[in-house]
C-alpha cells in the first residue's frame, strides 16, 4: 500500500524497501514532514497499529492545533509505535506552486503575519496565521466591489473560515475591518499547482 504526498517515486527502487519493517518513509530532505512517502508492506498491519488511531479526536487533539496535516498525519503514525525505516535521498520534489503561507504586503498590518486565501467552485477558505491579537471577524471584498464576513472557526492562536459563495472568480481579496477596526490589508488567491521536471 502506498501513500504519496506531494513527491516523485520515479527514482524509487523495488529494492529500496525493507521486508524487516512494517513501513518505509521517504522523506522529502528539505521539508521533511510535509512531502512524504509511505510504503505499508502488510495492510493489516497498517489498519492495526495505525489506521485505528485515525479518531476525529485524536487528529484534533490541542497539540495538533497548529500542524499541518502532514505533520499530524505523521506524528499518528509515531505514536503507533509501527516498525518503520526513514530514507531521505530517494524522494524529488516534483510539485511547484505558491507557499502555503503568504506573508501579506501591508506595513501597517498589525493582525497577522502569514495568511492563505483559497477558493474552489462553491467555497472561499481564509487562513491567517502568527495571530497578534484574536481575530474574531473579518470583513473584506473582492475585485468586483462583492463583500465577505469571515467569523473565527478556530482558536485564539489562529483564524481559519470557510464559507458558501457564487461562481464569481477574483484573484485578489481586500480587508477592510478586522474585529470591526478598520484596515486595509491585500491578500491573493491562492493559485494551484503546477508539475515541474525533476
Amino acid at each position: 500500500m502506498l501513500i504519496n504526498y506531494d513527491t516523485s517515486v520515479e527514482e524509487i527502487q523495488p529494492n529500496d524497501y525493507r521486508e524487516d519493517f512494517d513501513l518505509t518513509v521517504h522523506y522529502f530532505p528539505d521539508h521533511k514532514a510535509y512531502s512524504l512517502i509511505m510504503m505499508f508492506f502488510n495492510p493489516r498491519v497498517f489498519y492495526e497499529k495505525v489506521a485505528k488511531n485515525f479518531t476525529y479526536d485524536n487528529w484534533m487533539k490541542p497539540l495538533r492545533v497548529d500542524q499541518l496535516n502532514e505533520e499530524r498525519f505523521l506524528d499518528i503514525v509515531k505514536e503507533s509505535y509501527i516498525s518503520h525505516l526513514a530514507l531521505d535521498y530517494k524522494v524529488s520534489d516534483k510539485v511547484s506552486g505558491e507557499p502555503d503561507y503568504l506573508k501579506p504586503n501591508a506595513p501597517e498590518n498589525r493582525y497577522f503575519e502569514y495568511y492563505l486565501l483559497y477558493r474552489n467552485e462553491d467555497e472561499l477558505e481564509i487562513y491567517l496565521w502568527g495571530v497578534k491579537q484574536g481575530i474574531v471577524e473579518v470583513v473584506g471584498y473582492d475585485e468586483h466591489e462583492k463583500y465577505y464576513k469571515f467569523t473565527n472557526e478556530n482558536s485564539n492562536e489562529a483564524f481559519n473560515c470557510t464559507i458558501n459563495t457564487s461562481s464569481d472568480k477574483f484573484n485578489t481579496f481586500t480587508i477592510v475591518s478586522i474585529n470591526s477596526e478598520p484596515a486595509n490589508i491585500v491578500l491573493k488567491i491562492k493559485k494551484g499547482y503546477t508539475t515541474r521536471p525533476i
